[in-house]
């Protein structure tokens, strides 16, 4: 296995994503492509509940080493090839996670990182964009999301429910943040409350 002097710095790109998500990540000069898995979860914020793969050109494939045999490529164990060494023979590599939703990340590399020391760990340099949630429907369904978050005015109840879903914090209990109710279940803004309790403690 061969392995850079250096730390490498490489550029991942999520395909199909307007406008453009992208994190440059610092590596150490050992990683393996297993770890670069674990480098690119970490990246887009991914929980690793699904299948991946690594391929150049469409034909040749890494992977981890249980899923080679079901691999219609020619294929091979990712834990045992290195980043420098698969990138010094394709400067492109395809990662694919979730076979189902089919998030496609290219990963080029940008060259040697030299600003700081990388021994342990990934460390993200730069990026844009935000996270992806697990399972929303692939970077389709991803850019649906982004579009009805800022156009609110179109979405309907199902597509409300999604969003609720996908961005909790965002969205759960919007309705009891916009309205009070008082002891006779009559809707009443927040602010009328407050004046009428104040008047009670005054008499």
């Amino acid at each position: 296995m061969k392995f850079s002097k250096v730390p490498l710095l490489l550029k991942l790109r999520l395909k199909g994503a307007q406008p453009p998500i992208w994190r440059d990540i610092a590596i150490p000069c050992k990683t393996t492509m297993a770890d670069l898995h674990q480098y690119i979860q970490l990246a887009f914020g991914w929980d690793d509940e699904h299948l991946h793969n690594f391929t150049i050109n469409r034909t040749i494939e890494f992977c981890s080493k249980e899923a080679i045999i079901d691999s219609p490529y020619d294929a091979y164990d990712e834990a045992k090839y290195s980043v420098y060494e698969v990138l010094c023979s394709a400067p492109k590599i395809l990662y694919t996670y979730d076979f189902g939703d089919n998030w496609e990340v290219e990963i080029t590399c940008k060259g040697e990182y030299l600003k700081e020391p990388v021994e342990n760990y990934c460390q993200i340099v730069k990026s844009k964009g935000e996270n992806p949630p697990e399972d929303c429907g692939g970077i389709y369904g991803f850019m649906e999301l982004l579009y009805y978050r800022q156009h609110p005015e179109e979405c309907d109840d199902e597509i409300k429910e999604r969003l609720a879903w996908y961005y909790p914090d965002e969205y759960e209990n919007q309705e009891e943040k916009d309205i009070l109710i008082n002891d006779d279940d009559i809707l009443i803004p927040p602010k009328q409350k407050s004046k009428k309790t104040t008047k009670k403690k005054e008499s």
